[in-house]
């Protein structure tokens, strides 16, 4: 147990985040939650020519995480659609130079906002 000094303490240092790592959203010392995440949606559910960013991960598995490290997809990570196939499972995505592909089960895992809407 900690006490709320130390608890307001921390989050002074932390200059207040709005959510963790993975996206997670961090309430206030108050309970209230902090940032508005009802704008995020699985990737799973884009369109193509979707321009998109990575706004949380739901699954917090240390293999999905260190795939999604080693292919580029963390939090902040803007990047394209440029292909939702539902009947084959598959999204492509298009990262400046580069396009990853990943499951329609991963996909869904991942949760983001339209850039620029």
């Amino acid at each position: 147990a900690v006490s709320d000094y130390l608890i307001d303490r921390i989050d002074d240092f932390l200059e207040h985040p709005t959510s963790d790592p993975h996206g997670d959203p961090i309430p206030a010392s108050n309970g209230d939650m902090r940032g508005d995440a009802s704008t995020a949606v699985p990737l799973s559910t884009c369109v193509a020519g979707e321009r998109i960013r990575i706004v949380r991960v739901v699954n917090q598995d240390p293999e999905f995480l260190r795939y999604l490290s080693e292919t580029g997809l963390q939090l902040g990570t803007e990047a394209t659609v440029n292909e939702n196939n539902a009947e084959a499972g598959i999204v492509n995505l298009q990262l400046d130079r580069r396009s990853t592909s990943m499951g329609h089960q991963a996909a869904g895992q991942l949760l983001i906002e339209t850039v620029g809407a």
